[in-house]
């Protein structure tokens, strides 16, 4: 029987603990489209644990909260049981749903920490944070801490992105087994070459320039974005994710320092807070790219093509968390493969 496709999906998760509260209201709430609140009696750090039915390939976790009832930071990891091994597919598998015990019992290896900045009441708008991954997993810990203000946490958005189908066939076993050998041997070589050519590291290529773990699979960025009026293409100038935010960090600093020059404090400060937003993915993106080119290096399509897709995502966030359809008009997002219908028209 041929394997299964796999297909990134948002993946289901039932909750299994929430506090001292039901996890039954917890998972009814975030269906529905107002969010869950905690109540007025509930004691922070507040653990939240959430299963799937079976091991499944997280690769990004959104989570969205209320400007009112703000969190300072959530915590995040992901467990799997002791032994490591996800069981095959069957029939019983299927029906039998992870308890507390089991979540208990599991090994959480992973952790990301979201930490959420208090804004002043004119500047509240709804962000969802996003965490990129990567990681098998049956269980995910949430950690909520203190809200900034009052007693209560307003949670709008919880959603777990990734691939249920990670059970492969024998070839695909003994192929991937190869591959990874094949990784390890490009790796060392690749090390060694960048030991020769520390001296004249302009002239290396960008594969044996990396400078993380040596290991493409290890994801710990995050990324995300779905539309919403907003929308980029490919075959503009900052159509390549890297190349547009540096671009566009580019611009917004030349438009904050004509606002400046014309005492529009307000438009500076905005494009000030922009930039130090691209700053930080920009650094993501540096980070993914090389991984990207490791796979390609090591002749894993699969995995680099997971890289493309997340540095799109990545950059498509950090677009929309800047609002840049504000900052920019529509002119100005057409040069850049970008449109908006939330964007001036253009023209001054």
């Amino acid at each position: 029987m041929p394997p299964k496709k796999q297909n990134f999906e948002e993946l289901k998760w039932k909750a299994v603990v929430v506090g001292d509260e039901s996890p039954r209201r917890f998972q009814r709430a975030m269906q529905s489209s107002k969010g869950w609140e905690s109540e007025n009696s509930s004691r922070f750090p507040m653990d939240i644990i959430l299963s799937f039915p079976k091991p499944v390939n997280i690769w990004k976790f959104v989570v969205g909260c209320s400007d009112s009832c703000l969190p300072t930071k959530i915590e995040v990891r992901v467990g799997i049981s002791q032994d490591g091994a996800p069981p095959e597919d069957s029939e019983e598998d299927e029906e039998k749903e992870p308890t507390y015990e089991d979540a208990k019992k599991a090994k959480y290896l992973k952790r990301s920490t979201v930490t959420f900045e208090k804004r002043h009441p004119a500047e509240k708008t709804f962000e969802a944070k996003t965490l990129f991954m990567d990681v098998i997993g049956q269980f995910v810990w949430i950690i909520l801490y203190e809200p900034y203000e009052g007693d209560m946490v307003h949670l709008k958005e919880l959603s777990i992105y990734g691939y249920t189908n990670i059970h492969p066939s024998p070839e695909q076993v003994a192929e991937r087994k190869k591959r990874d050998k094949e990784v390890e041997k490009e790796a060392k070589k690749l090390e060694k070459e960048k030991e020769k050519t520390d001296s004249n590291s302009e002239k290396a290529s960008s594969v044996a320039n990396f400078d993380d773990d040596g290991d493409y699979k290890s994801q710990s960025r995050p990324y995300s974005s779905q539309g919403d009026g907003f929308s980029t293409s490919g075959d503009a100038l900052g159509s390549e994710p890297l190349a547009s935010v540096r671009l566009i960090k580019q611009v917004l600093i030349e438009k904050r320092q004509k606002a400046m020059s014309n005492d529009r404090v307000v438009e500076a400060n905005t494009c000030k807070r922009a930039v130090e937003r691209l700053d930080e993915y920009e650094e993501r993106l540096v980070e993914m790219k090389k991984k990207m080119s490791q796979a390609m290096q090591a002749k894993d399509y699969d995995y680099a093509e997971r890289y493309r897709l997340a540095m799109i995502d990545s950059r498509d966030t950090v677009f929309r968390a800047i609002h840049l359809d504000l900052l920019l008009n529509q002119d100005e997002l057409r040069s850049l493969g970008a449109k908006s219908k939330w964007a001036d028209p253009g023209g001054d």
